[in-house]
């Protein structure tokens, strides 16, 4: 956890006094974690504290036991939102750095999952290159895969209006929001 705390190393802690009850870096630990889990809200980070607690206990202090949804809260209110985002970079700029080399693989293809008619595995299926807006903001542009029997490339099935877009699982998105959405 040393590169973690190194990361958040020049964010100033805002709390004085008695209202420092939690460490600020065990406190961003937790909350991340939440947030890596889908928690979205200070309440969904002290509910995920709260039930993980002993997992948090095995490498984290906690002397005063996990902050509540309001100490949670308070402490992002008060945190200089600019030194934590420049904090923040330097963390996924070292997280980035000590996961060089880490090949992601996908449940699909650890299931042996495969695309038949396309022979090729599930998960190679991505977006036709043409496309680089999200499909939602352009709807005249096909998130149809390109027909492989088409001479030019394009999509020979394309209708001539809006094109509809089509299941999350039919297409791979390279793009966070879909491929969230895909998921």
């Amino acid at each position: 956890m040393s590169w973690f705390a190194a990361a958040f190393d020049d964010l100033r802690d805002p709390r004085t006094g008695n209202a420092r009850r939690h460490d600020l870096l065990e406190v961003l630990t937790m909350a991340l974690t939440a947030s890596i889990c889908g928690a979205e809200s200070c309440s969904d980070f002290a509910d995920f504290a709260v039930d993980r607690e002993d997992l948090f206990r095995e490498f984290l202090r906690l002397e005063n036991g996990v902050p509540s949804h309001d100490s949670f809260s308070r402490i992002f209110r008060q945190l200089d939102s600019a030194a934590f985002a420049r904090c923040f970079e330097q963390f996924l700029t070292a997280l980035g750095e000590a996961g060089a080399g880490v090949a992601a693989i996908d449940g699909k293809t650890l299931r042996r999952s495969f695309d038949t008619p396309a022979g090729r595995a599930a998960a190679e299926r991505t977006m036709p290159p043409k496309i680089s807006q999200p499909c939602a903001s352009s709807p005249s542009m096909s998130c149809e895969p390109p027909n492989p029997k088409s001479p030019s490339g394009e999509n020979a099935n394309a209708p001539d209006g809006p094109t509809p877009s089509p299941k999350p699982s039919s297409v791979k998105c390279d793009r966070p929001a879909f491929a969230a959405a895909a998921s």
